[in-house]
């Protein structure tokens, strides 16, 4: 009797070991609402080259983020932020890891004007009294003696909140702004509107009606416009990196889906979110701190 209980335990257990090796592997990746979708076209084109691996995907801000990962709740955490040290100290203090960080998007916004605005640039001030609506008319900034209409995105994209908690200061967006789901559907808007101003997502070729400001950090400044060439070269100033972080080195199926996201094709990825995709070298820094033990 012991011997056939002990042979039914092993069939048993095989069984369950069979079963669990047959389940497909879930990669728990949170972040931020503002990037969610970009973390969902992301897996969404990865799971093409890599079927078996599932994905589930939840939402919170940063430091509940971290939270999680410190809890052994999340594998991978998108942030638009860089870990604090009190959040390293907890996932060592909880795993005995150190963080690993990879920047793999970056986020532009732009200030867009109808082309029949004879403005042309803005200092950082400027741009909290208009995008704040304490300034009411272009007149203020050398323009026509005309009221300032601000339009920009809904809070289903993050410029807003990158824009309030990275350039406003105590000041927040208009609440009169007339917001839009898509960069493309607020740049139409503008183009009809000469008095208009945009705040979205920088386009290279936005509509015939439209241009993007050379923004400055000060009246004594140059003003830099985002071009393709000052964005590269980081002379642009309405930017920020787009993280992913990992506990410790990855394993073997979240480094190929890093390196995936490093890759030419995951960048068009990136770019088709509408984030600005990485250069070379730093794809390369990324592939660098991956490798690393």
């Amino acid at each position: 009797m012991k011997i056939g209980s002990a042979v039914c335990t092993l069939i048993f257990v095989g069984v369950l070991a069979s079963g669990a090796a047959a389940s497909p592997k879930v990669v728990r990746l949170v972040g931020p609402p503002t990037m969610r979708s970009f973390g969902q076209r992301l897996t969404e084109w990865y799971l093409k080259k890599d079927p078996e691996l599932k994905f589930d995907l939840g939402t919170a801000q940063a430091a509940n983020s971290f939270a999680a990962m410190a809890g052994g709740k999340a594998e991978i955490v998108e942030s638009s932020r860089r870990v604090l040290h009190s959040e390293s100290e907890a996932l060592r203090s909880a795993q005995g890891k150190k963080y690993v960080e990879i920047q793999v998007a970056t986020e532009i916004a732009g200030i867009a004007v109808n082309t029949a605005n004879p403005v042309k640039e803005l200092s950082l001030f400027q741009l909290r009294q208009v995008l704040s609506g304490s300034a009411k008319n272009w007149k203020q900034f050398g323009g026509n003696d005309a009221p300032i209409a601000i339009y920009g995105r809904d809070d289903s994209s993050g410029v807003r909140s990158f824009l309030e908690d990275e350039f406003m200061g105590d000041e927040g967006i208009s609440p009169g702004a007339k917001t839009f789901a898509t960069n493309s559907a607020m740049l139409a808007a503008l183009s009809k509107d000469a008095n208009g101003v945009g705040f979205g997502s920088v386009e290279m070729r936005p509509d015939a009606h439209v241009r993007f400001l050379g923004i400055k950090a000060s009246a004594s400044d140059t003003a830099i416009a985002p071009t393709g060439d000052a964005i590269r070269a980081k002379k642009y100033m309405l930017v920020r990196p787009l993280y992913f972080y990992f506990a410790g080195k990855p394993h073997e199926e979240m480094m190929r889906f890093a390196e995936w996201v490093l890759s030419p094709e995951g960048q068009l990825v990136v770019e088709a979110v509408g984030f600005f995709p990485l250069s070379s070298t730093e794809r390369e820094a990324g592939r660098e701190a991956l490798a690393k033990e």
